[in-house]
C-alpha cells in the first residue's frame, strides 16, 4: 500500500511539474496567474483521487461482478412467465385451462416489476397473432386492477413439459418416497434415576 501511495505521489509530482512548466506564462505576461489556479485544481483533484483509493475502481468492479447475475435473473423470470406450446390447443392456437391458470398465476402471484408475458411462437405468423389475441382477450376478462402487463413473442423454449409428464414425474417422485415415521422415543424412567445415585 505504501509503496502504490508513493508511486502516486511522485506521478502527481511529475505531471505537475510538467504542467506548471508548460503553463509558465511569457515574461511579458507576469500578471497572468491562470497557470497557478490551473496547477491547483489538477492538484486538488490528484490528492482527491488518492485519498478515495480503491473505493471509486471498487464499485465498478462490483458493477461488472453483479451484471451476469442480473442477466440470469432476468432470463429465468423469463422462461417462467413464456407460455409454451402445451399450454395452447394444437389446431386452434387457443389457451389451454392450464395456460389460463399459468397466465393467471403470473398475474397475481408475480411481483408486479416483473409481471411480463411471453408467447412462444408458433409455425406460422397466424398462429403466433391467434395465440397473442388468446391471451390479450384472457388478460381483459380477468386481468386485476392495475397498469396492464405487456406482452411478448419469444423463440426460445424454456425447459419444462407437458402436464401428464410433470403429474408421471409427480407421482414416480411419490411412490419412491419411504414411509413417515417418528424416531424412537428415548427412555428416561430407570437410567435418570441410577444416573442420580452415582457421586
Amino acid at each position: 500500500m505504501r509503496i502504490v501511495h508513493r508511486c502516486l505521489v511522485a506521478f502527481i509530482l511529475v505531471a505537475s511539474a510538467q504542467s506548471l512548466a508548460q503553463a509558465q506564462p511569457p515574461p511579458h505576461h507576469g500578471g497572468n496567474f491562470e497557470w497557478w489556479h490551473e496547477f491547483r485544481r489538477d492538484f486538488d483533484m490528484h490528492r482527491r483521487r488518492v485519498n478515495a483509493w480503491p473505493h471509486p475502481f471498487a464499485i465498478e468492479s462490483r458493477e461488472l461482478v453483479r451484471s451476469p447475475y442480473r442477466t440470469m435473473v432476468d432470463n429465468g423470470w423469463k422462461m417462467q412467465n413464456t407460455l409454451s406450446d402445451h399450454l395452447f390447443a394444437p389446431e386452434e392456437n387457443e389457451l389451454t385451462y392450464a395456460g389460463q391458470l399459468h397466465l393467471r398465476w403470473i398475474l397475481t402471484q408475480v411481483p408486479p416489476h416483473r409481471r411480463q408475458i411471453y408467447v412462444m411462437e408458433a409455425p406460422t405468423r397466424d398462429g403466433t397473432a391467434t395465440r397473442v389475441a388468446s391471451v390479450y382477450k384472457y388478460l381483459g376478462e380477468t386481468a386485476p386492477a392495475g397498469p396492464p402487463c405487456p406482452v411478448f413473442v419469444t423463440r426460445i423454449a424454456p425447459r419444462g413439459g407437458d402436464g401428464s409428464y410433470l403429474a408421471d414425474v409427480d407421482k414416480m417422485y411419490k411412490a419412491s418416497s419411504p414411509t413417515p415415521r417418528l424416531p424412537a422415543a428415548a427412555s428416561d424412567g430407570g437410567g435418570s434415576s441410577e444416573s442420580s445415585d452415582q457421586p
